[in-house]
């Protein structure tokens, strides 16, 4: 069985209370969240970021129910303007409560539409919805969010990258990108495929190292030395967790899989940008693949990419951990550079 492919992001610090957010609610998100929000120890949801309209993508919403208690405010659920006219079709009994759930057992949902190239903020994550075309005659979303010097882009089903969301990539500083590789080689009408994954890593590293270069520069030469340092391990911040739905476990049996990412704010003592590597991203995951790729032998071949074009591009596998950074504590840091992104396609 291939599960759809979601995101789940847990956050807690010592200044606000813990919170988990979903990209996606597709058809196997019951499924997902019976086995692995336990391993996790994520025992709610306080918002839902839906790419799209299709059935991977929204016919979980009903299980939602089962993470809230009576007492719970609704959950926010953020969705595009073309995503909600269907939930009002689909899921009238959801959508026609104003977010309360009244005197049936439903999922009480705060549905929130946004706009593609303009943030929003989910339960105190600021993200940057992109959009991509998923097929010629329709356009699903993907997202950015993250500290401006490393972010995180996950594009979940997209078939090929428009020339204004290419723009925005080139112009953030990537330390993580998921996205969708249903084929190995084969192209297909409305999904990358592994070869086109790679193509898009292989792009956005070399801008990233250009973003990186023109930055070094500016910097004296003390100052430059120091941003390509490590970052520092202490005092550990707490860490997040984010765990997408890959279509494919590490024995091929095609059971729901997520990969899960622990993420910290780097610590490093000073007012300075965190650490920015010359060759983001520094690591790329596909998801979504179809049954026909098995995971060890196709993870060695993509491996093969380090020594050649030193680029990390890797399956996405049940229970892998990456740490990457979360900038919730600084929303107005991660608004404005995510405004800064939107004024920028605005402009063109």
């Amino acid at each position: 069985m291939r599960a759809d492919a979601s995101s789940s992001m847990d956050a807690s610090s010592s200044t606000q209370e813990a919170a988990a957010r979903m990209i996606d609610t597709g058809k196997t998100f019951r499924e997902g969240v019976l086995r692995w929000y336990p391993r996790h120890d994520v025992t709610s949801l306080d918002g839902i970021v839906l790419s799209h309209d299709h059935a991977d993508a929204i016919l979980g919403l009903d299980d939602v129910r089962g993470l809230q208690n009576s007492a719970d405010p609704p959950t926010p659920v953020l969705v595009d303007s073309r995503t909600m006219h269907s939930l009002q079709r689909v899921f009238p009994y959801l959508c026609g409560t104003n977010g309360k759930a009244g005197i049936r057992h439903v999922a009480a949902l705060d549905f929130r539409t946004f706009t593609p190239h303009e943030p929003f903020t989910v339960a105190g994550l600021t993200m940057l919805p992109i959009p991509v075309v998923h097929g010629e005659d329709y356009m699903s979303n993907g997202f950015i969010f993250g500290p401006a010097h490393a972010r995180t882009v996950y594009i979940s089903d997209c078939s090929r990258v428009p020339p204004d969301t290419m723009a925005v990539l080139r112009r953030e500083r990537i330390a993580l990108l998921v996205v969708d590789a249903l084929l190995k080689d084969r192209a297909h009408p409305t999904h990358f495929s592994m070869a086109q994954s790679v193509e898009l890593a292989r792009d956005l590293r070399a801008a990233c190292a250009r973003i990186f270069t023109a930055a070094s520069r500016a910097l004296p030469h003390a100052l430059r030395a120091l941003t390509c340092l490590p970052a520092h391990p202490a005092p550990r911040q707490p860490l997040r967790t984010l765990m997408v739905g890959t279509g494919s476990d590490h024995h091929d049996l095609h059971a729901p899989v997520y990969a899960t990412v622990a993420c910290r704010r780097a610590a490093t003592g000073s007012n300075l940008p965190g650490p920015v590597p010359p060759h983001a991203p520094l690591r790329t995951l596909m998801v979504g693949m179809g049954s026909h790729m098995e995971y060890t032998a196709t993870n060695a071949e993509l491996a093969r990419l380090r020594e050649t074009d030193g680029l990390d591009v890797q399956l996405a596998r049940d229970g892998l951990r990456v740490e990457i950074e979360l900038e919730e504590e600084d929303g107005a840091a991660a608004a404005a550079a995510a405004a800064a992104a939107a004024a920028a396609v605005q402009s063109k």
